[in-house]
């Protein structure tokens, strides 16, 4: 089993890495081998270890296109990781379906969008 990598923004451009907490600064931060980067927490985003049909290595709150529905956000939930609302699992065969179009911190009037969809 390997290791999960996360992202998260520093300075205004994406970190991808190993997620940290440092208890005494409070902070999290990701760890590459550039470095280490404070993180703001509300857009760190792990790896669910699926790709998109792409080929994308597919995170928590990235804003996926799947068939011709709305596009919804990758969440967590009940030991899961799920297309948004919907009753879709992200596993391999659902993922491969899906087409990343952006993520909830970069893009999130992706999500406001009002269409007949699902």
């Amino acid at each position: 089993m390997r290791e999960k990598k996360f992202r998260g923004i520093h300075n205004g451009g994406w970190k991808y890495g190993f997620l940290s907490y440092d208890y005494k600064a409070n902070e999290y931060t990701i760890v590459n081998s550039q470095g280490v980067w404070p993180v703001i927490p509300g857009t760190v985003g792990q790896e669910i270890d699926n790709y998109d049909k792409d080929g994308k290595m597919i995170h928590k709150g990235d804003i996926c296109q799947f068939s011709d529905w709305k596009p919804k956000e990758i969440i967590w939930n009940d030991g899961r990781y799920w297309l948004g609302d919907t009753l879709v699992i992200c596993c391999s065969m659902e993922c491969a379906n899906m087409k990343i179009i952006g993520n909830k911190t970069d893009d999130p009037k992706l999500l406001e969008e009002d269409n007949d969809g699902i």
